[in-house]
């Protein structure tokens, strides 16, 4: 099964307005949020790293990341991984999951206008997130074994 890591955070980064906004919502939802040392916000759920990116140039953008579903070692979890992203996919609304190199990563882009939409947008992009996890967990552990690698038949 794929190997989970972990990211480094530091207190050091004073937030912007749009970014104080997500800290104080996560506060208030009970999460121990922190801004990490790219200025995006890190927080907790049950475990495992979620990332907020405030994208402060553009008003009414926010994407919420867990970056790393998972790291894939072999080509042949790399095969199975993109069955479990084409499966998951198809499942959810408004979530994103990628095979970069290694890795797996899941995101979930949001326009909000008013940007204090926010309260109502981040618990729904939070839950997508946690289950889109889970569910790509379970998708990969019941994927076919890859084919033997050919060229495409017309």
């Amino acid at each position: 099964m794929p190997k989970k890591i972990k990211r480094k955070t530091t207190k050091a980064m004073k937030p912007t307005p749009k970014t104080q906004a997500i800290l104080e919502f996560l506060k208030n939802e009970g999460y121990r949020p922190e801004i990490d040392e790219e200025g995006l916000v890190q927080f907790k759920k049950e475990g495992e790293t979620f990332l907020c990116y405030p994208y402060e140039d553009d008003a009414h953008y926010v994407q919420l990341a867990h970056p790393l579903v998972c790291v894939l070692s072999t080509d042949e979890e790399k095969q199975k991984a993109l069955w479990a992203i084409n499966e998951v996919s198809r499942t959810y609304k408004l979530l994103k999951l990628t095979l970069s190199d290694d890795t797996v990563g899941a995101c979930v882009e949001l326009l909000l206008h008013p940007v204090a939409f926010i309260t109502e947008a981040l618990p729904r992009a939070i839950a997508v997130l946690a289950s889109a996890d889970r569910t790509f967990n379970e998708a990969f552990r019941k994927s076919p074994d890859p084919a033997p690698t050919s060229a495409p038949t017309r």
